[in-house]
């Protein structure tokens, strides 16, 4: 939630040359609507199947790439399991202490937080942060950016045999 999960993933996918793709843009793009509209719509249990769905063919895909999920999909627990089991599921945190002041801008576009108090945003959070427990790995990053955060995370993900693709710049030697 508002931790930049899209960003830093994009940044990390462009590090490993893997691809990168959003599990929340492609709901969009396969319903023609937003998901507040889809919220509006169906409701969020209707959005949640749709959501399992489309990250099932995610995790298929080859080759393998680096997904950004929404951050209610893990409550799903077909999806967990579905993640833990052929996945390396990460769970970038972000503190609360630094979330909370962007609260504001994270209602716009979140069916979940647009009508919400603080209080239950936070209740949401710490919610969310028992469920993603379940994860294979837990980084906390501060808001340092979105190159920094991406680096930090691939250090990370270095026990994992996750590593930089080799970059063949112009003063790169070829055999």
């Amino acid at each position: 939630m508002g931790v930049g999960k899209s960003s830093i993933g994009r940044s990390l996918a462009g590090m490993i040359d893997r691809p990168f793709v959003d599990s929340d843009n492609v709901v969009v793009e396969r319903l023609g609507m937003s998901i507040a509209a889809m919220f509006r719509a169906g409701g969020e249990k209707r959005f949640r199947q749709i959501e399992a769905d489309v990250i099932e063919e995610l995790v298929a895909a080859v080759p393998p790439r680096v997904i950004a999920l929404g951050g209610g999909a893990l409550g799903n627990a077909a999806t967990l399991a579905t993640l833990r089991d052929r996945a390396l599921l990460v769970h970038i945190r972000l503190p609360w202490e630094a979330l909370a002041p962007l609260i504001p801008k994270l209602r716009r576009g979140r069916p979940l937080l647009e009508t919400s108090t603080t209080e239950e945003i936070h209740e949401l959070f710490v919610s969310r942060d028992e469920l993603y427990s379940g994860c294979h790995l837990t980084i906390e990053l501060r808001r340092e950016g979105v190159h920094r955060s991406a680096t930090s995370l691939l250090a990370a993900l270095a026990p994992y045999g996750i590593e930089a693709a080799p970059k063949f710049g112009p003063k790169a030697q070829l055999p």
